[in-house]
């Protein structure tokens, strides 16, 4: 690591070890990180630099910095500083789309994909994961909402697109046979590779929705939610299957970052509903 990179390195450490300490809750006092014992609680990590696949293009969830593009930002990088912070363990970041990064993650070419990854029976067939936010998703209009698009069935007849490999993209597979089961025209689906070129087909008018994440801050200010619908679906982490050492090691650090504030804290700077919070939990199948 070239020594300007390893002074940036530094820095951002002693940052957020002092934002740690600045946001511990004395309620949950016997909470702590404690990144000095990675060897003696985790020896399976020991050496090892852990490589996490990540969307650029996802903003408020992961994002590259404007300041300096080769930095990602967002709630889903930050956390996840803040946990291998918590470890004491090494990491890098692995820039890939949502599909990609799953892709990444069940071949063991990225030990996991972080973003807002949302857990479902077949997608864990190829991964592990670790489950700490509740989903919301929802329609994406330009902001005056010219076709009156606020629900599934408001839809019925007009064109959208959702991100390749994504829940939102079976929900509309849902949505169509909805429209056709009440005699009403299908749905013009279309898939994008990502949320931004998603949102280039909603902005040059090629299609009247993108559904995504339900997250006001993720879309410019032309653009507005004009609907946003919750499910019992999870969401979380997704990691390569078997491994189980890392797996207790980022829920034991998702924990504590929990009970100290610091999630907390992602939450509001990121503005996104804290109640979509619960204990992280595990799920292999």
């Amino acid at each position: 690591m070239r020594r300007g990179d390893w002074l940036k390195y530094a820095l951002s450490v002693v940052v957020l070890c002092a934002a740690l300490g600045a946001w511990e809750n004395p309620a949950h006092a016997a909470a702590a990180c404690e990144p000095t014992k990675l060897v003696q609680k985790y020896p399976g990590l020991a050496g090892k630099t852990l490589t996490v696949a990540m969307p650029a293009d996802s903003k408020p969830v992961a994002y590259r910095d404007p300041n300096n593009l080769d930095n990602l930002i967002g709630f889903a990088a930050d956390y996840a500083r803040g946990v291998f912070l918590c470890l004491g363990a090494p990491y890098k970041i692995m820039v890939a789309p949502l599909s990609g990064g799953l892709a990444a993650a069940s071949s063991g070419q990225a030990d996991m994909v972080w973003s807002t990854i949302y857990y479902t029976p077949e997608r864990a067939k190829a991964l592990d994961f670790v489950l700490y936010q509740k989903a919301a998703s929802g329609g994406v209009v330009p902001k005056d909402n010219p076709k009156h698009i606020s629900s599934f069935e408001d839809l019925c007849g007009h064109s959208a697109v959702a991100q390749i490999g994504s829940l939102e993209a079976l929900k509309l597979d849902e949505a169509t046979k909805a429209c056709l089961g009440k005699g009403k025209t299908a749905i013009d689906i279309m898939t994008a590779p990502d949320r931004a070129s998603g949102m280039r087909l909603l902005d040059s008018g090629r299609v009247d929705l993108y559904l995504g994440i339900g997250i006001k801050g993720a879309y410019p200010d032309n653009m507005t939610l004009s609907f946003i619908y919750t499910s019992d679906i999870r969401a979380g982490i997704g990691l390569t299957k078997g491994s189980t050492e890392l797996e207790r090691a980022v829920v034991d650090a998702v924990t504590v970052l929990q009970a100290n504030g610091f999630e907390r804290k992602l939450y509001e700077t990121y503005e996104i509903d804290p109640s979509l919070t619960f204990p992280p939990t595990i799920v292999t199948q």
